[in-house]
């Protein structure tokens, strides 16, 4: 499917730490082995199962994992995917989307081409299936109160990270972090976990503002959409303009395309943000 995209939920039961069997292959899931600085990581390879898949035009799974393996709270992380097409080995990166708390289960949003190699193997997928993960890779450290106030810029797909610190943000009554999120993407339909982020946007220290290049009149929008969603590209007028509303001292969050990433740090240097006032995915 031409710009659709796929969410993952799996859940492990038993382990592997063998990287060569085959990725369609049934059988017992990874378990997360070691520990390191709070958190779980995965072995070489872990086979997880697919749980769930939804219909229509954006794949939803849900991939399986043993009680014990949890994210961390504390670090916003990458695992990454393998695949075999035509006899061709792949791998992507992508990251978890799951509050931390969640057991048994973890999701993935993955965005699929018409032509892209992952895509063509991740849509082949049926339910009870094994797939190969590793991970996790990078990572953004994140305590509680750490900043007053994080400001996301996020294009597509790069709203993955972003969703399960959100999560955690609301989910912890003790942590008074303001958030705004700033979700850019082509149309209105093109915006992922609508329901999601309405519901994160009702918590008194949360917004959400959107930003869609391709779409011509606000009045097409739902009602509640239309307040809150600018047209056309994201700017640097527009960036400097929704920074100024930012209730505290803001830290910037940059998940998106390296085109994007670029134009917010330049954008960000425009403004006078210095290096260690933003990370990037």
């Amino acid at each position: 499917m031409v710009g659709g995209a796929s969410l993952f939920s799996r859940q492990s039961q038993g382990s592997s730490a063998n990287y060569s069997g085959s990725p369609g292959m049934s059988g017992s899931l990874g378990m997360l082995g070691e520990q390191c600085f709070g958190r779980w990581i995965f072995p070489p390879a872990a086979r997880k199962r697919v749980l769930k898949r939804s219909v229509g035009n954006r794949h939803a799974w849900s991939l399986s994992r043993e009680p014990e393996e949890r994210f961390s709270c504390q670090e916003y992380y990458s695992i990454r995917l393998r695949g075999l097409v035509n006899g061709l080995e792949i791998q992507r990166a992508y990251t978890p989307i799951t509050p931390v708390d969640a057991e048994g289960y973890f999701d993935v949003l993955i965005k699929c081409y018409e032509s892209g190699l992952m895509s063509q193997y991740v849509k082949s997928w049926k339910l009870g299936e094994a797939v190969f993960w590793r991970g996790p890779f990078g990572g953004f450290p994140y305590r509680p109160n750490q900043y007053g106030e994080l400001f996301m810029l996020a294009s597509g797909t790069g709203l993955a990270p972003m969703l399960p610190i959100i999560q955690h943000i609301t989910e912890n009554e003790n942590d008074e972090t303001f958030v705004t999120l700033v979700g850019c993407f082509r149309t209105f339909g093109n915006i992922y976990m609508k329901p999601l982020l309405q519901d994160q946007s009702q918590f008194w220290n949360i917004r959400t503002f959107y930003v869609l290049s391709q779409e011509h009149s606000l009045e097409n929008l739902p009602w509640s959409y239309q307040k809150n969603t600018h047209l056309g590209r994201i700017n640097e007028n527009m960036l400097r303009s929704m920074m100024n509303t930012c209730r505290r001292q803001p830290f910037v969050l940059i998940c998106g395309s390296v085109a994007f990433t670029d134009d917010m740090e330049r954008y960000l240097k425009a403004i006078g943000l210095q290096k260690d006032s933003y990370f990037v995915f």
